[in-house]
C-alpha cells in the first residue's frame, strides 16, 4: 500500500510538472500537449542542447497516439518507465 501511495504521489508530482511544462498560446490558453518546438525550449532551458532529429524521435517513442506531440498521459507514462528502469548505481538484491 505504501507503495501505491508513493506512486500517486508521483502521477500528481508528474501531472503537476506536465502542466508547468506545456505553455499556453496567446489567448491563455493551454493545449493540453507539447510540441517538439515546447519541448526544445524545455530543454534548452536546461542546458541541454540536442539537434532537431534527436527531439523529433524523443517525441516519437513518447508519442503514443501518433498526433507528433505529448499528451499528459503519454509524458506521465514515459516518466514513470524511465524511473523504473534500474539504477546500475543502486544495490542489487541477490534472492535465489
Amino acid at each position: 500500500m505504501k507503495e501505491r501511495m508513493h506512486e500517486l504521489t508521483t502521477t500528481n508530482e508528474l501531472s503537476d510538472a506536465f502542466k508547468i511544462l506545456d505553455k499556453c498560446n496567446n489567448g491563455g490558453v493551454c493545449d493540453g500537449s507539447i510540441d517538439s518546438s515546447e519541448f526544445r525550449t524545455i530543454l534548452k532551458s536546461l542546458g541541454q542542447n540536442f539537434s532537431d532529429q534527436e527531439i523529433d524521435e524523443m517525441i516519437k517513442m513518447a508519442d503514443k497516439d501518433g498526433d507528433g506531440s505529448i499528451d499528459e498521459k503519454e509524458f506521465i507514462i514515459v516518466m514513470n518507465a524511465g524511473s523504473s528502469k534500474g539504477d546500475s548505481s543502486a544495490p542489487q538484491s541477490n534472492s535465489t
